[in-house]
């Protein structure tokens, strides 16, 4: 599908775009960043299999890009099979394409370890991309709440492993446990 090929190349770059702008000190364009999750929720509610299907084979040397362009399409997908309404979907998809933005306060050399690589301590500092994120979007005019307890909540786990809180079952906001199923799937697979 030509459309969903343009739509993924244009959210990359603007992912590319967004990452590079906050890691300069720049803000969050939250209205382009909704733009782009609206997009998502569109091409997805009209052929999910070509968008999802393209999300699978492209971006395979870009990691952090391709998992939060994938990630975004994969919420779309699990969004429209789980019934979401379209309001829901955007908060959903605007989430996940931020969830990763403070990763861009961490060092170069922490982001290329993978998790079993890592000591405790270096552990310790990577999970405070997600503390960077969110002390970014509250600093940032416009950006939903919801879209905060998402990007805030993502790595929280029902039985209470994940984190920055430690939350456990019905304590992580619903959207956030959808956007940690997938996100998962997304690592898990990729």
């Amino acid at each position: 599908n030509v459309s969903a090929e343009k739509l993924h190349g244009d959210i990359k770059s603007n992912v590319g775009a967004l990452m590079s702008g906050i890691q300069q000190g720049g803000v969050v364009e939250i209205k382009k960043t909704t733009q782009l999750a609206g997009l998502v929720v569109d091409s997805v509610v009209r052929n999910p299999d070509a968008f999802s299907w393209l999300s699978r084979i492209r971006d395979k040397d870009e990691f952090t890009y391709g998992h939060i362009v994938r990630s975004a399409v994969w919420a779309g997908v699990f969004g429209r099979h789980i019934g979401l309404d379209k309001k829901d979907m955007n908060m959903l998809v605007s989430g996940v394409l931020l969830k990763d933005i403070g990763k861009v306060k961490l060092p170069e050399s922490l982001l290329t370890l993978d998790e079993k690589s890592r000591s405790p301590e270096q552990e310790a500092e990577y999970r405070c991309y997600v503390n960077y994120g969110v002390d970014t979007l509250k600093a940032t005019s416009g950006v939903p709440a919801e879209v905060i307890h998402i990007v805030k909540n993502h790595c929280e786990r029902f039985d209470g492993s994940g984190y920055p809180q430690g939350l456990i079952g019905d304590k992580i906001p619903f959207l956030a446990k959808v956007a940690g199923i997938v996100t998962t799937y997304d690592a898990v697979t990729n």
